[in-house]
């Protein structure tokens, strides 16, 4: 499914996020939230997108998500948010790294 209505702003594509640390997850959305809905989920892959694993679930859609960066290192980073009320809705971050 394509990514629609919602814009990661955080991380950026080439960022390289220290493993083990916090990162403040930012991201935008483009529709009122009566439509797009209260909560999120995030979602985190380390090859590039070709698997996710759940970050955490219920997230208030408030544009901010204080993570727990994994300690893994990958060159193949992504996360995205995604609409609990209507899943269409949803950003992916550019490709990052974790060290």
């Amino acid at each position: 499914m394509p990514d629609q209505k919602v814009s990661i702003l955080g991380p950026k594509e080439n960022d390289v996020l220290k493993a083990g640390s916090v990162y403040e997850i930012e991201w935008k959305t483009e529709v009122l939230e009566s439509e797009f809905g209260a909560m999120v989920t995030i979602e985190f892959s380390k090859d590039g997108g070709e698997s996710w694993e759940t970050v955490k679930i219920n997230v208030p859609n408030t544009g901010k998500y204080e993570w727990e960066v994994p300690k893994i290192d990958s060159k193949k980073c992504k996360v995205r948010v995604i609409s609990q009320h209507r899943p269409q809705y949803r950003g992916t971050s550019g490709m990052f790294s974790m060290k």
